[in-house]
């Protein structure tokens, strides 16, 4: 199947979203690629790279509370 635009395209955007803001978590949610590909989209900065729904939901739902989590520690007491 593959996108129109070629398969390496997931690693276009998260090197114009890391240009743009180096702080925005990436999630890849994509079919099953080789531990090649997800090593290359970690080096670039994803947070993750899933092929299944629930992973994707984990892996965001911990993103989101490690964001809450520096943000307590940032807030004055």
């Amino acid at each position: 199947m593959g996108r129109a635009e070629g398969e390496h395209e997931g690693l276009v955007l998260i090197d114009a979203v890391r240009e743009f803001n180096s702080d925005v978590p990436i999630f890849i949610y994509s079919t099953p690629k080789s531990e090649d590909f997800i090593a290359e989209c970690e080096r670039r900065g994803a947070q993750a790279v899933v092929s299944d729904p629930r992973d994707l939901f984990k892996a965001v739902l911990g993103a989101v509370a490690d964001a809450k989590s520096k943000t307590l520690k940032m807030s004055p007491a």
